[in-house]
């Protein structure tokens, strides 16, 4: 393991206790499940097929333990349920903790973390402590390539949270989850809507490792370590456990007292700029541009779908999720299938997915930046030709949306505290107008960015999951 790849100390001598025949177990190898526990409630680890079970390939655990031990060790510790893999429906086996790993993952989340801890790290020749803070933007890129882009990036990785905002509701997510648990939902006035048990659970625990990584020596209370590793298309990706791929509700009250910005409709803006350079005229992206509200309204209400439902299918039709209802991560996976045969009868979706392969068509063919078979983007960052073409705009968009929070990270560098992608969070109140024509200047689209000062909305949240969880 890397000196990338960290758990809290006070996180495995609590597994040392709260696991029996943990203690015992070599040091690379609780060193190792430490790391599969804690990781356990990143977006990266959810698998894509079961409900409630993590991803991890042979390979990965095979590197790690040794070939097949991983199956001996387990079973001797009863950490994780493991389902089978299916090569015809194209998902890997599901690792769902165990009653023994959930119970000590959650009294351990649930603590009050009064004292800073350290980090940790370690593989077969021990295990080692963090002595000083990651660098914010690794100099190396996932592909290997050193990069400098991002040097004004520095306060980037140490972020700053309220813990009292944290506190507060992970109390108020505890509440709930027990209540599921005991076989009684809230009352319904609460809250309009309420989310699943299975989501509380995940909620309460992210709340917990976000208050614990607040509470460590080596960046101080009330910060969070970040270490971001730039992605071959020149995108920031943030390492483990972070605010970048927390849960929205986490995020929020992480960040009370701070400001979120982030650019309309920023893939789609692109996009619609992109091929009217390379001569195609994108109209029903245009239309859906300048009345988005109106026409995720009419698709939700056509298709029995959310509004953010039609949002995200939207934009999954940009990425290449395809139509048809048999294909694996397919719009249909996301809504349902009655609901997807219905949205692609929709005129207004229509309009737009007709306008994605025309302008991706135009881009690809126009596309002058051509080196050795590659394709250069806009952040300097290559694909090959032989890419599927969804991958090939994909990598195109993002080298322009890179470029974009390159821009204001330049400009504002000791002020921008968390970069989501297409968006980011500071200090303090920005001027927009002046971050737009930053953005103009260095990357030649014309894109709007929106934002405002962070607030706390359980209603709007539970609200908007709830109508996700449906399906």
């Amino acid at each position: 393991m890397s000196r990338h790849d960290l758990v809290p100390k006070t996180f495995l001598l609590h597994l040392q206790t709260a696991i029996p025949g943990f203690a015992v177990a070599r040091k690379a190898h609780q060193m190792a499940i430490a790391k599969m526990l804690w990781s356990g409630f990143t977006k990266f680890r959810e698998h894509s097929h079961f409900l409630g079970h993590l991803t991890f390939t042979h390979k990965e655990l095979d590197e790690i333990f040794g070939r097949r031990s991983f199956t001996t060790i387990n079973s001797r510790l009863r950490l994780f349920n493991v389902t089978q893999w299916s090569a015809d429906r194209g998902y890997t086996k599901g690792y769902a903790p165990t009653m023994v790993s959930m119970q000590a993952l959650e009294a351990y989340l649930g603590g009050p973390f009064n004292a800073p801890t350290s980090f940790v790290y370690g593989d077969a020749k021990g295990i080692r402590t963090l002595k000083s803070p990651l660098k914010a933007v690794a100099s190396r890129s996932m592909d290997g390539q050193t990069t400098t882009a991002w040097r004004n990036a520095k306060a980037l990785g140490k972020v700053p949270v309220s813990i009292p905002a944290l506190r507060n509701l992970r109390q108020l997510l505890t509440t709930f989850r027990d209540r599921w648990r005991q076989g009684e939902a809230p009352p319904a006035a609460t809250f309009a809507q309420m989310p699943s048990l299975e989501l509380m659970e995940r909620l309460t625990a992210t709340a917990g490792q976000i208050i614990c990584l607040a509470s460590t020596d080596v960046v101080g209370v009330g910060y969070v370590m970040h270490h971001y590793v730039q992605s071959r298309s020149g995108r920031l990706f943030a390492q483990g456990v972070s605010l970048q791929t927390a849960p929205t509700l986490i995020k929020q009250a992480a960040l009370v007292g701070q400001w979120e910005y982030d650019i309309s409709n920023c893939h789609f803006a692109i996009l619609d700029q992109m091929a009217a350079r390379c001569g195609y005229d994108c109209l029903g992206i245009r239309h859906y541009l300048a009345n988005k509200e109106r026409i995720r309204g009419v698709i939700a209400a056509k298709a029995g779908i959310s509004v953010d439902e039609a949002k995200v299918c939207l934009l999954a039709s940009l990425y290449g999720a395809r139509s048809s209802l048999w294909h694996r991560g397919a719009i249909t996976e996301m809504i349902g299938t009655e609901a997807a045969e219905d949205l692609y009868e929709v005129n207004e979706f229509k309009a737009v997915k007709d306008d994605i392969g025309g302008a991706r068509r135009a881009v690809l063919r126009g596309w002058s930046r051509v080196v050795k078979g590659q394709l250069i983007n806009d952040f300097g960052k290559a694909i090959s030709k032989e890419a599927s073409p969804e991958d090939r705009l994909a990598h195109l968009i993002q080298g322009i949306e890179a470029m974009a929070l390159k821009t204001v990270i330049d400009l504002h560098p000791e002020d921008i505290t968390l970069v989501q992608h297409d968006g980011w969070a500071a200090r303090r109140s920005l001027d927009i107008s002046q971050i737009q024509a930053a953005i103009t200047r260095a990357t030649g689209y014309r894109l709007e960015v929106e934002g405002g000062a962070v607030s706390i909305d359980l209603e709007r949240y539970f609200s908007r999951v709830q109508n996700a969880e449906r399906n």
